[in-house]
């Protein structure tokens, strides 16, 4: 009699090498998500095809951000050296300007935010 197929006949397979400990640290990490260890295999190269594209992204955003940044501190300068006539002076209350900015409450909360992508 003719063994029955099941899916798993099916599908790709491979053997592979790996480094000493670093099946004892996928089956760790397995076992905390409560998936097998082919699963977590498996998520982990998907991720490696999906995160270039979302890091392209996101530095991407970054530098627009950047460029946003350092027109807004251009401006920002331009103004006080018109307002001050010295550019000490400016360079001061800039500083001033964006330590301020930078411990508000609400730009923290953006920070946090944007840490937990």
């Amino acid at each position: 009699m003719a063994r029955p197929t099941y899916p798993s006949d099916q599908v790709d397979k491979t053997m592979v090498r790996f480094p000493e400990g670093m099946m004892d640290r996928l089956r760790t990490a397995a076992s905390r998500k409560h998936r097998s260890m082919n699963a977590e295999i498996i998520s982990r190269l998907e991720d490696s095809f999906t995160y270039p594209e979302e890091i392209a992204e996101l530095t991407a955003e970054m530098k627009t951000q950047a460029a946003i940044f350092h027109g807004i501190t251009d401006h920002l300068m331009d103004t006080i050296l018109e307002l001050s006539g010295n550019r000490s002076e400016a360079a001061l209350h800039l500083a001033d300007s964006i330590k301020k900015l930078w411990d508000s409450p609400e730009f923290q909360e953006r920070v946090a935010k944007h840490k937990e992508r």
